[in-house]
C-alpha cells in the first residue's frame, strides 16, 4: 500500500498516502499490544532479566517496519526495563512505553504526509490537560471540547484535489491558527466575571440602616471576595495558565522598552522588579508553563513550515495582508491602546491595500516597501510624517505576524524613511503679537474663551473641549483650578491627569463667560464649549472637529513667510514662556501634563507648591486676554 509514495498529484504538490490514513485508524483502534497488558498478562523477561511486551504490527504498517536485510516485521519487542528493573517496575512504565510505542509510529507515518501529524501534534499540546500537580491527566479528559476544531477531521488535510478538498484544506489551517493565537493574543480580562456578579444591592439606597445611619451589609457584601474569586476561576479559559506566559513577555517587553535602566535585564529580572512593585496581581507564570507555551509555540511553527512547502506551487502561505490585519487589529496591545491611534493604523493598512492590493505575507519584501515609498512621495506628494504614518501601520501587522511564527522577518524594518518625502513647514511658535491679535479676532464668544483658557494653561485642546463645569474647583488654599481627575474623563495617559492652576485674569474671565450663559449651561455636568458643536472622534475626543474649527479662525494671521500656526503651537508656546520665565521645567510638564522622567516623577501626583504655581501663573502678563 505504500508502494503509491512515488505517485504526485496534478498540482505538483506532495502526495497524500492512503497508507497515512489507515495507519491513524490503527493508532485509534489500538496497535497489537498482548491481550490485559494493562493487567501484566504478556510481560515478558528475556535472559539478562530485563522485562518487555511483543508488539503486533498490522499488515497494513509493515512497510513502516523495515528489517535489517530486507523484508517487514511482523511484530518486534519493546524493553519496559533495564537489567535492574523489578516487575513493579516494568507495570508503572508499561503506559509511557506505549505512548512511545504511538508516538513512534505517528512519526514514522508522518514522512508520508506529515500535516496531518503535525496539526494532530499542535492541538494535543494545546488541548492537553494537568492537575495541581502538573501532572498529565488522561486523554478523555484533555480539552478537545473546547475548541472549535474535531480532531478528526484533520484526517481532510491530506486532499486538496477538487476544490472543495481546497477550501476544506484551507478551512482546517486558518481554524488551526486561529487556535493558535487565542493563545498567543492572551489577555486576561474581569469582564465576564464581572457581568455575572449582581452588584445592585450594594449601590441601593433604601436599604435598612443600622443604627449609625450606616447601611446594614447584604448577604452579597459579606460573601462578594468568594463569589468574585469563584467567578474568576469559572471565567478562566482553559488555556490561562499557558496564554499568561506569552501576555507576561508582553508586559515585561513593554516595560523594558519604556525603562532605560531595565534595558540589559534579563526577563527574570525585570519580572521579580514588576512583581515587586505589585504591578502583577495574577501571573500563572512557571517554568512548567513557560515549557508548554514553547511547545506550543513549536508545534505551530512546524504546522506553518509544512503548510509553506505543501503550498509553494502557489507560491504563498495562503494568509492574506487583510486577514493577518484582522488578527493584528484585534490583539489591541498597550503601544496601540488609544482608540485613536489603532484607527490611524487601520486607515495606513487600507491606503497600502488600495495601492498594493491584498497580498499574500510572503510577497512583503524590502523592493516592495520602497515602491510604495516611492509612489506616496512622487505620485502622491505626501510628508515625510505621512510616509512614517504609513509604513508604521503595515510595519505593526507584519512585526505582528512574525511574533506568530507566519513570516520569518519583517524586511521592511530595513526600509531607510529619513529624509523621504515632500518637506512640510514646521510648527510654529505663537509670538506675542500673534497672541493679542488672536484674541482681537472677531468670533464667537465661546470660541474666544476656548482659545483664552489654551493660552492661559497649556491644557492639550481635547482637554479643554470636553472640561466641564465641575472641572472648576479651588483647593483648601481657595486657589481655583482645573481639575482633570475625573473619573470618566477622557485623556491621553496617566499624567494627563492633574490639577491646573487658573491664572486671576482668566478666572474673572471665565467668570464672565459663565454670566453669557443659561442656568442649563452652566449645571456641574455640563461642557464650557458646548455651543461649539464640536464632534466626538472614535476615541470618545473632539480633537478632530475642533481643530479644523479653530484653524480657519485664526487661518488670516498665517503668513507664508513664518512656520504654520497651530492648535498645538499654542501649548509649545505656554510651555516655551514658563521655562523662559524661570519655571522649573518638571513643573512645566506637570502643567501641560508631559511625561516626566528620574526623579520628576514626583511631580505625576501633584506640584510641590500649589501656591507658588498660582503666583507664577498671575506674572506671566496675561493680561492681554481681556483686551478682546
Amino acid at each position: 500500500m505504500l508502494k503509491i509514495r512515488a505517485l504526485r498529484d496534478k498540482r505538483g504538490y506532495n502526495a497524500h498516502y492512503f497508507a497515512h490514513y489507515f495507519g491513524l485508524m490503527m493508532i485509534k483502534k489500538g496497535l497489537r499490544f498482548p491481550k490485559d497488558y494493562g493487567n501484566g498478562k504478556g510481560i515478558r523477561t528475556d535472559s539478562k532479566g530485563r522485562f518487555y511486551i511483543r508488539v503486533g504490527v498490522p499488515p497494513e504498517l509493515r512497510d513502516l517496519y523495515p528489517k535489517e536485510k530486507g523484508g517487514t516485521k511482523e511484530q518486534f519487542d519493546k524493553y519496559l526495563t533495564g537489567k535492574e528493573g523489578t516487575y513493579q517496575d516494568a507495570l508503572r512504565n508499561l503506559p509511557d512505553v506505549k505512548r512511545d510505542v504511538e508516538q513512534d509510529l505517528a512519526n514514522r507515518l508522518a514522512k508520508h504526509d506529515p500535516i496531518v501529524r503535525k496539526a494532530e501534534i499542535l492541538l494535543e499540546k494545546i488541548c492537553e490537560a494537568f492537575d495541581d500537580s502538573d501532572r498529565q491527566l488522561s486523554r478523555q479528559e484533555w480539552n478537545f471540547d473546547k475548541i472549535n476544531i474535531d480532531i478528526n477531521d484533520l484526517d481532510s488535510l491530506r486532499a486538496r484535489e477538487t476544490d472543495e478538498e481546497l477550501a476544506e484544506y484551507n478551512r482546517l489551517i486558518n481554524g488551526l491558527r486561529q487556535v493558535y493565537l487565542q493563545i498567543a493574543n492572551y489577555e486576561p480580562t474581569d469582564d465576564a466575571m464581572f457581568n455575572e456578579i449582581d452588584v445592585s444591592h450594594l449601590e441601593d439606597k433604601k436599604r435598612e440602616l443600622d443604627k449609625d445611619g450606616e447601611p446594614v451589609p447584604t448577604e452579597l457584601e459579606h460573601d462578594l471576595d468568594y463569589q468574585i474569586e469563584y467567578a474568576k476561576e469559572k471565567h478562566k479559559p482553559f488555556y490561562h495558565d499557558v496564554g499568561m506566559v506569552g501576555y507576561t513577555h508582553d508586559v515585561i517587553r513593554r516595560y523594558r522598552n519604556n525603562d532605560p535602566k531595565m534595558k540589559d535585564w534579563d526577563d527574570a529580572k525585570v519580572l521579580n522588579h514588576l512583581k515587586d512593585l505589585g504591578i502583577f496581581k495574577e501571573l500563572g507564570y512557571t517554568a512548567f508553563n513557560k515549557n508548554r507555551y514553547d511547545e506550543i509555540l513549536k508545534a505551530y511553527k512546524e504546522l506553518e513550515d509544512e503548510n509553506y512547502k505543501k503550498t509553494t506551487g502557489k507560491g504563498n502561505i495562503n494568509v492574506s495582508f487583510s486577514e493577518a490585519c484582522e488578527v493584528y487589529n484585534k490583539a489591541i496591545k498597550p503601544n496601540v491602546g488609544r482608540i485613536k491611534t489603532l484607527n490611524k493604523y487601520k486607515l495606513g493598512q487600507r491606503k497600502f491595500m488600495e495601492w498594493g492590493g491584498d497580498l499574500d505575507l510572503t510577497q512583503f519584501n524590502a523592493q516592495l516597501c520602497e515602491d510604495y515609498v516611492t509612489h506616496m512621495e512622487q505620485n502622491e506628494q505626501r510628508p515625510y510624517k505621512t510616509i512614517r504614518d504609513r509604513i508604521t501601520a503595515v510595519n505593526q501587522v507584519l512585526t505582528h505576524a512574525r511574533r506568530q511564527g507566519l513570516i520569518e522577518q519583517n524586511q521592511w524594518l530595513g526600509v531607510e524613511l529619513r529624509g523621504r518625502g515632500k518637506k512640510s513647514k514646521p510648527r510654529a511658535l505663537w509670538l506675542d503679537s500673534q497672541l493679542k491679535d488672536l484674541v482681537k479676532i472677531d468670533m464667537p464668544n465661546h470660541f474666544l474663551m476656548l482659545f483664552k483658557v489654551l493660552i492661559c494653561t497649556g491644557v492639550r485642546l481635547e482637554e479643554a473641549c470636553l472640561l466641564e463645569w465641575r472641572d472648576i474647583q479651588h483647593n483648601e488654599e481657595q486657589i481655583p483650578l482645573i481639575d482633570l481627575f475625573r473619573v470618566n474623563n477622557v485623556l491621553k495617559n496617566e499624567q494627563s491627569r492633574r490639577r491646573v492652576p487658573i491664572a486671576k485674569v482668566l478666572k474673572m474671565e471665565l467668570d464672565s463667560f459663565s454670566q453669557t450663559l443659561t442656568d442649563e449651561e452652566i449645571e456641574p455636568e455640563s461642557k464650557l464649549f458646548a455651543r461649539c458643536k464640536f464632534t466626538l472622534d472614535p476615541d470618545g475626543k473632539m480633537s478632530t472637529s475642533s481643530s479644523k474649527k479653530l484653524i480657519r479662525i485664526y487661518e488670516r494671521l498665517q503668513s507664508a513667510d513664518y512656520d504654520r500656526l497651530t492648535n498645538h503651537g499654542l501649548r509649545k508656546t505656554f510651555r516655551n514662556k514658563c521655562r523662559d520665565r524661570g519655571l522649573v521645567d518638571s513643573e512645566a510638564k506637570y502643567l501641560g501634563g508631559w511625561e516626566q522622567s528620574g526623579v520628576d516623577t514626583s511631580y505625576l501626583g501633584q506640584p510641590q507648591s500649589f501656591k507658588r504655581l498660582y503666583k507664577f501663573l498671575n506674572d506671566m502678563g496675561f493680561n492681554f486676554i481681556m483686551e478682546s
